[in-house]
C-alpha cells in the first residue's frame, strides 16, 4: 500500500506492484526491475515489461513518480 502524504489518498499494490515498487526504491531502473521479475515471479521478458510499464505510468499520472 502506498500513501500521497499530500493528499491522504491510498493506493493498494498488488504482489508485483509492490515488488516493483521496492526494487525502484532500492535505486533500480525499470530494466533491472524487468529482470528480477522475470528471475523472481518466472514472468516472460514480456509480461515483466508490462507489468513495470504500466505501474510506472499509473504512478506517474496519481503523482507518485517524476521523470
Amino acid at each position: 500500500m502506498l500513501v500521497d502524504l499530500a493528499t491522504s489518498r491510498i493506493f493498494e499494490l498488488n504482489e508485483t506492484s509492490t515488488r516493483i515498487w521496492e526494487l525502484l526504491s532500492e535505486g533500480l531502473d525499470a530494466d533491472s526491475v524487468m529482470r528480477h521479475l522475470v528471475d523472481e515471479f518466472e514472468f516472460d521478458h514480456a509480461r515483466a515489461q508490462g507489468e513495470v510499464n504500466n505501474l510506472l505510468a499509473r504512478l506517474r499520472v496519481d503523482g507518485l513518480l517524476e521523470e
